[in-house]
């Protein structure tokens, strides 16, 4: 009973497998996708199938097959060539295998898309004028599956799909076009959009170039200002314009004339001449220009210095200086002795200067000319075995200022083939212009950015070498403005104000005022990224009547040198009421009747006081300028108590006097020795008062007397003696 149990239970798992595991049918390719009029092919494969097996291919629906087939065995290939519409849709690939029966069934998808999309209408057009492109695909299959994108860049500007049954798609593009977009590509894409198409057939593009065309605009046009007389003028015209504009470069004379047509191009060399230049740009679109003005100008020449009576004179003897000098505009002229400056002339075509020579003018004379175009001055006395390249950029440090330029030169030694050479920047970092030549580099308009470390490396036989260079950047364009807070009494409070303009960097900056003899305390800045005006303020108390007040703005080096110093100086006005008024009486305060008395006042103070000397009996005022007062032929009426009154705006002060002249009670004939002792002693006084009234005189120019005062008697007494001088 077992073994029959166990034969059933083979032969039931034998049907089992047979059943699962029995005839088996493919098609390959799974998801055939042919392209129209080329040649396809589709496999019918056969397993598990021990007898010959009959394969035939049918097409469901009403289509011929019309294709070639070839079995051999357990293989079938069916062939399409060329593939066409009717092949599209179902198509079944049946088997009989003795008594097993089975098929297999696809679906076959045909397309079409021969050619890349083709743009239509004018890749030329005008700056602000409607403008419309199209692109078309022709000849395709299934147009509903295909999209048409118009792009700028990555940017989709318009999307279009196909519609069933069509066999081109066509999509428009309406744009305004601007200059900037000039150059720039529409590109029109076409997808198609089936599942099982290779990528590299899904999608293509065309693209087209737009151009813009517009009016000429002048862009750029030199201006070179004022050039020297008689030289060549280089002036350069760019315009931009499509067409390419035509560039013609007219000249009409300063003030008169009509144009004068001098070139073409973009770059007009000739002879220098005063008036208007311009450059007109003009196309097909329309027309544009740009004018300049240019100046011709000499600097100074033929300057020159006349000297009378000779280079060689006798003290006291009158020397006379003319200096002359041509050019446009007229020079101003400077004449110096020992840098010193004497007399200036703004604008005068000569300037005369004289004086009477005395030893100390005995210097060296010089006659400067001077406009904004040039100066013109006349005066009448360096052991593994390295590679031999070397590599130096001179100079290693350089000090410009501000506006300036600044020339790096590169030399190398040891090549023996020219060396290839770069620039580049250390800190701070940043570009650097384009060299003249490969081993020269201009820093031309220096501004604070420049500064810093400046490498040229030379590159020979693959070994680079470098030399560095450092630029500093400096400021100090003009000198130091005082300004006062005007007159200040005396004792107080005087306050000035110093401004220096523009200066870099700032913290290299020392700034220091000196009052009279004194030299204040210097000051420092904090630093700042780019010039700047810095202001000092100086409050100091006013102790003399006049002070000469400087404030010095000193520009240091990285090093601590001076790179540039400037001074200005203002002369401060004290105002003070008279003081330390004295009064000389000569030849004495007492004499006798007959005698000429001087009184002598002297008073300080600002402005400069007046004088009044006042008899107190019968108050009688005598007015002085000077303070010298002439007593002439005194009698005894004369004697009494006199009053000198010192005044100015701001006080008074007052000396008394008591003045005593005697008469001669006998008359007696006179002595040898009577005559001759006062006819001595009145010389002595006369000269006495001559050399008094000259250094009064002198002193009276310096706005004081300056007598040795003596002490002022009390009220009531006389001066009885005149003080020595």
């Amino acid at each position: 009973m077992r073994p029959l149990v166990c034969f059933f239970s083979g032969a039931l798992m034998w049907w089992w497998w047979r059943c699962v595991h029995g005839l088996r049918v493919d098609i390959s390719p799974g998801r055939p996708l042919f392209k129209l009029g080329e040649r396809g092919q589709l496999w019918c494969s056969v397993s598990e199938c021990a007898a010959a097996p009959v394969v035939s291919w049918t097409p469901l629906g009403d289509r011929p097959l019309d294709a070639d087939v070839e079995t051999r065995g357990l293989l079938s290939l069916l062939t399409f060539d060329p593939v066409e519409m009717q092949h599209e849709g179902p198509l079944l690939c049946k088997v009989t295998c003795g008594e097993q029966r089975k098929h297999a069934k696809t679906h076959v998808g045909l397309y079409a898309f021969p050619s890349d999309p083709v743009i239509l209408g004018h890749d030329t057009v005008r700056e602000g004028e409607e403008s419309t492109l199209t692109c078309e695909v022709r000849d395709l299959y299934p147009a509903e599956m295909l999209t048409l994108d118009w792009l700028r860049g990555e940017q989709v500007l318009r999307s279009v799909a196909g519609e069933a049954g069509a066999t081109a798609v066509r999509s428009t593009y309406g744009f305004t076009p601007r200059r900037a977009e000039s150059g720039q590509n529409l590109t029109c894409r076409a997808t198609l959009e089936l599942r099982d198409l290779m990528p590299r057939e899904r999608t293509r593009l065309v693209h087209a170039r737009i151009r813009v065309t517009f009016a000429p605009v002048v862009t750029a046009l030199s201006d070179p200002g004022a050039v020297p007389s008689g030289s060549v003028l280089v002036l350069k015209c760019s315009a931009a314009g499509d067409p390419p504009p035509v560039l013609t470069w007219t000249f009409r004379p300063e003030g008169r004339g009509a144009p004068q047509v001098k070139g073409h191009g973009g770059e007009l060399a000739l002879v220098a001449q005063e008036g208007e230049y311009r450059c007109e740009a003009h196309n097909q679109e329309g027309k544009d220009s740009k004018a300049v003005r240019v100046q011709v100008y000499a600097p100074p020449s033929n300057t020159s210095m006349w000297v009378h009576p000779g280079q060689e004179v006798l003290e006291g003897q009158r020397v006379t200086f003319v200096c002359r000098s041509d050019g446009a505009p007229p020079p101003s002229l400077v004449l110096r002795r020992d840098g010193a400056e004497l007399q200036v002339s703004d604008t005068a075509p000569s300037l005369t200067f004289s004086l009477m020579a005395q030893p100390q003018d005995s210097a060296h004379y010089q006659c400067a000319a001077a406009n904004a175009f040039g100066t013109q001055r006349v005066t009448r006395r360096v052991a593994v075995t390295a590679h031999p390249l070397r590599v130096e950029v001179r100079p290693q440090v350089a000090s410009a200022a501000v506006n300036s330029a600044v020339l790096l030169t590169c030399e190398c030694w040891g090549c023996s083939s020219p060396p290839t050479l770069t620039w580049t920047r250390t800190a701070p970092s940043g570009a650097v212009p384009p060299p003249q030549e490969e081993s020269r580099l201009v820093l031309r308009d220096v501004q604070p950015r420049d500064r810093g470390g400046y490498v040229c490396r030379a590159t020979c036989d693959n070994v680079t070498r470098s030399g560095r260079a450092t630029v500093h950047v400096y400021s100090l364009p003009s000198d130091p403005v005082v300004r006062e807070g005007g007159a200040v009494p005396l004792g107080q409070e005087a306050r000035l104000r110093c401004d220096v303009r523009d200066v870099f960097p700032a913290e290299r900056l020392r700034l220091s005022w000196r009052w009279g003899d004194e030299n204040l305390p210097v000051r420092t800045f904090e630093p700042r990224p780019s010039p700047r005006n810095i202001s000092a303020v100086l409050s100091r108390r006013a102790d003399a009547e006049r002070r000469l007040v400087s404030c010095e703005a000193r520009l240091l080096t990285e090093a601590g040198a001076v790179w540039r110093s400037r001074k200005s100086s203002v002369l401060l006005t004290v105002h003070s009421p008279p003081r330390n008024t004295t009064v000389l009486v000569l030849p004495s305060a007492s004499v006798s009747a007959g005698q000429n008395v001087t009184v002598l006042c002297r008073s300080g103070g600002f402005p400069p006081p007046g004088v009044v000397l006042r008899k107190v009996s019968d108050g009688t005022e005598r007015r002085s300028a000077d303070g010298i007062f002439p007593l002439v032929n005194v009698t005894a009426r004369d004697s009494g108590l006199y009053r000198v009154n010192a005044t100015n705006d701001l006080g008074h002060q007052v000396r008394v006097f008591r003045l005593n002249v005697t008469e001669p009670s006998v008359m007696t004939p006179p002595t040898l020795t009577a005559v001759l002792v006062p006819a001595t002693v009145g010389a002595v006084g006369l000269a006495a008062a001559a050399l008094v009234l000259d250094y009064l005189r002198r002193s009276k120019k310096k706005r004081s007397y300056r007598l040795t005062p003596s002490e002022p008697p009390a009220e009531g007494h006389a001066l009885s003696a005149a003080p020595t001088l």
